[in-house]
Formats: structure tokens, C-alpha cells, sequence
């Protein structure tokens, strides 16, 4: 049986529902949304682990795992072309947390909210380091993907997830 595609179409048919009702419309598409997301937090958190074991791939996940965890022996920051003075160990060891936390996490949206949160750490040392480098004052803005990747990388490789 396919638990997740069937979960997928009970979440679909549920929010087709409520936009059809006008104890629902009246909360607009942000507040259907909102309801979808409750409804998908409480259904995985009683049935999470029957949904995620019917499309994990345990020997896939090991050989990433493998391959990660070999990286992460040997590759250090310059070889990202991070900058040291953006290796804050606390704040990237903090944004690695996050990304632990996702596997303990059953519903989409609370697995999404731990990379967002690890993101969100990433830019804020990125911004932090920008606005305190004179050199990078006259690019203004603030760090975008170029900047954010090769910390990510890191993140990720560290965490060993």
C-alpha cells in the first residue's frame, strides 16, 4: 500500500474541503494553509514512523552517510573557500543541532522549520561578518547563496546527518 501518497491525497482532499466551506474561506488561503499544516502535524505525529519507513532507504541513507562522514575527516573550511573569520564554531555547531533535530521531527513542516533555523543561523553569522567588513561595505546587501553554500556544506558535514 502506498501510506504516503494515500496521506498526500487524504491532506489534499481535507484542504479541498475547507476551501469549499465558509467556516473555512472565511480565513482566507493563508489560513487554509495554516489548518492543512495543524492537520498534517497532528496525522504524522500518529502515524510519522509508517510514513517515512515506507519510502526510507536504509542502504542509500548508509552509503550517503559513508560517503559524508569520509568528507568530513578530511575537508576543512579553506577547502570551501570559507573565510576563517566566518568559522564560528558555537554558532555552526548550534545550526548542526538543527539539523539533528529534523529526524526526531515527524511532520513536513516541523522537519522543514530545523533547515530553516539552521539557515537562518548561516545567514545571520554571514550578515554579522558583512556589516563588520569594511572591504564588503561597498557590495551593500546582504549574503546570498554564494555566501550561504559553502557554510551550509560545512554544517551539514559536521553534523553527520
Amino acid at each position: 500500500a502506498d501510506l504516503p501518497g494515500a496521506c498526500r491525497s487524504f491532506f489534499d482532499a481535507a484542504e479541498a474541503h475547507m476551501e469549499q466551506r465558509d467556516e473555512w474561506r472565511e480565513l482566507g488561503p493563508r489560513g487554509v494553509a495554516s489548518a492543512r499544516t495543524g492537520l498534517e502535524t497532528y496525522v504524522l505525529s500518529k502515524l510519522g514512523d509508517r510514513c517515512f519507513d515506507a519510502v526510507r532507504d536504509d542502504a542509500a541513507d548508509a552509503a550517503l552517510r559513508q560517503r559524508c562522514r569520509a568528507l568530513a575527516t578530511f575537508v576543512e573550511p579553506t577547502h570551501l573557500d570559507v573565510k576563517p573569520g566566518l568559522v564560528n564554531e558555537v554558532v555552526l555547531g548550534v545550526a548542526g543541532d538543527e539539523l539533528r533535530r529534523v529526524d526526531a521531527c515527524r511532520a513536513p513542516a516541523d522537519k522543514v522549520a530545523c533547515v530553516v533555523r539552521c539557515a537562518s543561523m548561516i545567514f545571520s553569522l554571514l550578515n554579522l561578518s558583512r556589516a563588520g567588513d569594511s572591504s564588503r561595505a561597498d557590495e551593500g546587501g546582504r549574503a546570498g547563496a554564494d555566501d550561504f553554500l559553502p557554510l551550509f556544506i560545512l554544517v551539514v558535514l559536521r553534523a553527520d546527518v
